[in-house]
């Protein structure tokens, strides 16, 4: 965010200030508060306890007792995104990820994924945190030939 006239505290660099999720985004229940953003107008709430890859990750590490979840090794400070985008690359790279694939992707997965185990676009945009089906709309991807198959049979079968 850019820094504005009287902005204290927080992590400032140049004319820039950090926003990101914080340790106190989650509860000691493990539930997930996606704060509001300027986009999305409301928070989201999500249980990471059903999550079972995150459980297992946090099995692994320690979630810091404060401050941001997520900071470069090399810096201590959260990520840059262009910095971020570089280190990404390089652990996807390592782990086999085609380079075709980026981490935005895990969103659009995420809510593509949603859409189709629900059959339900708001249920998708809910946990997007979108205000409108049209901009969830915009990460569905539909070039899955298992579902639209599923959906070409659904659609068969109303007309029998």
């Amino acid at each position: 965010m850019p820094v504005e006239d009287g902005d204290e505290g927080g992590i400032i660099r140049g004319q820039t200030k950090w926003r990101g999720l914080t340790a106190a985004d989650i509860s000691a229940d493990m539930i997930l508060t996606v704060p509001v953003t300027s986009r999305n107008k409301k928070a989201t709430r999500h249980d990471l306890s059903s999550c079972p890859l995150v459980m297992e990750v946090l099995k692994k590490v320690s979630l810091p007792k404060m401050g941001p979840l997520i900071v470069s090794e090399k810096t201590g400070l959260p990520y840059r995104e262009n910095y971020y985008a570089l280190d990404w690359r390089e652990i996807a790279t390592a782990a086999g990820v085609p380079t075709h694939v980026w981490s935005m992707d895990s969103r659009a997965g995420a809510i593509s994924e949603a859409e189709e185990a629900t059959g339900n676009l708001d249920a998708a945009r809910k946990l997007a945190g979108h205000t409108t089906s049209r901009t969830t709309l915009g990460y569905v991807r539909n070039d899955d030939l298992d579902n639209n198959r599923k959906v070409a049979q659904a659609r068969q079968n109303l007309r029998l």
